[in-house]
């Protein structure tokens, strides 16, 4: 058989398959691959499925006992997760990072395709080579391996769309538009904030079938998925959804800072064009020049590219909270290296080289890319070995889970962060570690504790939205918890001894909840747990 591009760009989706699932991990035991809040919230959205066999509605724990609170996550990937758990037996960690990593490694083929449309094959083997690893692993990949983002999902269904919007540009064949229509499906049910990105060039598209003879059958092909899913979840889009905080309200979001800055400070990287090298900049400008005189031929990918730039750096000046838009930025990649690819390819075709030595130059380059990319890539799964979910929590938290009501309310005293305690399943107020210091240390000058203290409570961002239903198309808000609290009013108390000083503080605290109404129920390693009688 003979050796085609398509297959090199296959061998480099699996590739990218392996470097992106090998950076956290897929461990069995407990979920130590889960390194920042986000991915404890997107596995605790896939355990609301698999523990209550359906989608709508959270269990009582995420809404202060209330059994009619509608879940706000989009559906659709954690209804991926849930099936792959249920069917493999595997947990949810793994299934749901498996699922991110996939499809992120699926836009390097989606990716090769939508570039051999708008170039040649060989920028687009070219490309895919340096999309695998980008330079500057530990800013593109963040998405992957400390977000387990929902829209790298919605990011690869933005590129599909793309691509099926270029080939109906050129070919005008009806099932590119159902395909589209599937891509807008797609981002409507896992994050559909990112269909603005699509918009204007979803209008380009319906304009450009339109124009067609058959334009009703095109129409219906381009809008009928998406509009029935869409109908569907109506209740959604009115009541929950808008009753968010809304990301596209007008106003200043941002100083330049925090809208344009490059470090990890505040726990969020936006990947910023500067990340790249300069002469990846350089010959990624380049190849832009090298396309405005065929912008006739290469205009979805233009619109496409606009829409996506004027989104992620225009909007941080005109709106209140484009928080989700900015994330667009981690696109960036499939935007500037296919435009180097092609200066490159354009280059080594004024060397008038035979075809078969050019390919093996563009081979040859990919590769180094590759090789480069792979270099700064290695360190990474080192510096991501450390867990915010050590196994011996996650045993405590599953005794919580079996021995424990549902409805029953958890006071966690040990200072935990990243939103791990979501994983306990239970009502929880969880004291940061700044308060657990600030109490510690007035005790010790003047041996005084009080029994009140200020509290996060857990998993407030999969109930953001504070509405349950109260009727068939009717809903009202409810009330967060309480930021003051009384520590005598919860069933269950957790402790945790995180060093020496904590643990004889730990001890205050247990014993005169032992002198009242708590009793102890559980011991193992630095971990106990107390239960009012």
């Amino acid at each position: 058989m003979k050796l085609r591009p398509e297959h090199i760009a296959l061998a480099l989706v699996v590739l990218a398959a392996f470097f992106y699932l090998n950076l956290d991990g897929l461990p069995l035991t407990h979920p130590g691959n889960i390194k920042a809040a986000d991915p404890f919230y997107h596995t605790a959205a896939t355990e609301n499925i698999l523990d209550t066999n359906q989608w709508l509605y959270y269990p009582a724990w995420v809404g202060f006992g209330r059994t009619n609170v509608p879940n706000v996550q989009p559906p659709l990937l954690y209804m991926q997760a849930a099936a792959l758990s249920s069917w493999s037996g595997l947990p949810s960690w793994t299934t749901v990072y498996f699922i991110v990593g996939l499809f992120a490694a699926l836009g390097v083929g989606m990716a090769f395709f939508l570039v051999q449309r708008v170039f040649n094959h060989q920028v687009a083997l070219l490309a895919a080579f340096a999309l695998v690893l980008p330079l500057r692993p530990f800013a593109w990949l963040y998405g992957i391996y400390i977000g387990l983002w929902i829209q790298v999902v919605s990011f690869m269904a933005v590129i599909g769309f793309v691509w099926m919007a270029v080939a109906y540009w050129q070919d005008k064949q009806r099932w590119q538009l159902w395909i589209a229509n599937c891509a807008i499906t797609i981002i409507m049910l896992v994050h559909p904030q990112d269909l603005i990105a699509v918009f204007p060039l979803w209008l380009a598209l319906a304009w450009k079938a339109w124009k067609n003879p058959e334009r009703i059958k095109n129409i219906l092909a381009l809008i009928s998925i998406s509009a029935i899913a869409f109908t569907v979840l109506l209740p959604h889009w009115i009541w929950v959804w808008g009753g968010r905080s809304s990301n596209l309200a007008p106003g200043w979001y941002t100083t330049q800072e925090s809208a344009f800055g490059t470090g990890y400070s505040g726990g969020l990287v936006l990947p910023e064009p500067t990340f790249f090298p300069w002469y990846v900049l350089f010959f990624g400008i380049f190849g832009f020049c090298l396309m405005l005189p065929r912008w006739k031929k290469n205009l979805p990918w233009i619109i496409g590219i606009a829409a996506m730039l004027f989104i992620s750096y225009v909007t941080p000046f005109v709106l209140k909270d484009p928080y989700y838009l900015l994330r667009l930025r981690a696109l960036f990649p499939y935007i500037i290296l296919p435009a180097a690819a092609f200066a490159i390819v354009a280059l080594l075709s004024m060397f008038r080289l035979h075809d078969v030595l050019r390919w093996i130059a563009v081979f040859i380059v990919g590769v180094l890319a590759l090789i480069t990319g792979y270099v700064q890539y290695r360190e990474l799964p080192a510096q991501l070995s450390g867990e915010h979910l050590p196994l011996e929590r996650w045993n405590s938290y599953l005794w919580l889970q079996s021995n424990t009501a549902m409805n029953s309310t958890l006071f966690m005293l040990e200072g935990t962060s990243q939103a791990n305690p979501t994983m306990t399943k239970r009502i929880t107020a969880q004291v940061d570690i700044q308060e657990l210091a600030r109490k510690a240390q007035l005790y010790a000058i003047n041996q005084t504790l009080d029994q009140f203290w200020t509290v996060e409570w857990n998993a407030a961002t999969l109930r953001d939205a504070h509405i349950q239903r109260t009727g068939l198309f009717s809903f009202s808000t409810y009330p967060e918890g309480p930021s003051k609290v009384d520590i005598n009013d919860f069933d269950y108390v957790y402790f945790e001894n995180l060093n020496e000083g904590i643990a004889q503080f730990n001890a205050v605290i247990a014993q005169r909840l032992l002198n009242q109404s708590y009793r102890a129920v559980y011991q193992q390693g630095s971990i106990f747990i107390l239960r009012r009688q």
